[in-house]
């Protein structure tokens, strides 16, 4: 793309891109974009390529707002995640696992297991069961089925080309 980075920028642009290639030259593409001409720096890459950590405390504060029913923070929020170079299927595939365990929450706890039990059937870290289960109260389970569904539906019209990705996202997100 015509731009210049230094090799310790490089090493900690591919550490915090990870196996994302995708990802990897949206970041790259973004950094040449922004630095203009001049070389990017280590701090370059601290400021403007977001670690998947980062990325992953964030799409739980993406799922509440959709949760709550809050459109506007959510749209915000999608937005925010696109500008860092978030790819739309990227998202709509977090929303979809984010959804898919909240069924599985929801179904743990309407057969009446504790959180405990919850932990070590599902694999999940203690810090992310936890958001689960608090999600999970503003769910009833005909409702989390309904909006699997849609997510499911948003799917499939992407990848059939009938909807553009990021227009698709924002309808679902409109939708629940």
């Amino acid at each position: 793309l015509g731009g210049l980075i230094a090799p310790t920028a490089v090493e900690k642009l591919a550490v915090q891109s990870g196996l994302d290639s995708w990802g990897l030259m949206n970041e790259v593409a973004k950094l040449v974009n922004f630095k203009r001409g001049q070389p990017i720096e280590d701090r370059d890459v601290d400021l403007l390529v977001g670690s998947e950590d980062k990325t992953e405390a964030n799409i739980f504060k993406t799922i509440d707002a959709i949760a709550s029913g809050n459109k506007k923070v959510a749209l915000g929020l999608l937005n925010q995640h696109l500008v860092q170079g978030n790819s739309s299927i990227y998202l709509l595939t977090m929303v979809t696992y984010q959804f898919r365990n909240l069924l599985i929450a929801r179904d743990l706890l309407d057969k009446g297991q504790s959180l405990p039990f919850i932990i070590r059937a599902t694999g999940w870290k203690s810090f992310m069961a936890q958001k689960y289960y608090l999600l999970v109260q503003k769910f009833d389970r005909p409702r989390l089925k309904s909006i699997y569904a849609k997510i499911l539906e948003t799917d499939l019209k992407i990848k059939t080309g009938k909807i553009d990705p990021r227009h698709g996202l924002e309808l679902l997100v409109v939708e629940i």
